[in-house]
């Protein structure tokens, strides 16, 4: 079941649902940090984020974050859209 980390270990590869919400978290604090190292945090994790289903605060960042920011949770959703088409309908 893509999206679904479930209980999977980090160490094979797929975060678990507890890191997931940890990352959430993480996009949370940094949301209205507007330093560099923020930036690039965030630019970083829109992809894992989306990857797992987490697509509220990307939607939410590309109208208000910074540009870098915004570009990288188009992608990021895009990629998941794309992802998301290709699975067969059960």
């Amino acid at each position: 079941m893509q999206g679904d980390a479930g209980g999977a270990s980090p160490a094979g590869g797929e975060l678990g649902r507890g890191e997931v919400s940890r990352l959430a978290r993480l996009w949370a604090q940094l949301r209205d940090a507007t330093d560099e190292r923020s930036i690039r945090a965030r630019v970083e994790l829109a992809p894992f984020l989306a990857a797992r289903g987490v697509l509220e605060p990307l939607y939410e960042a590309v109208r208000d974050a910074p540009p870098a920011v915004g570009a990288a949770c188009l992608e990021a959703l895009g990629r998941d859209e794309a992802r998301r088409s290709e699975i067969p309908p059960d």
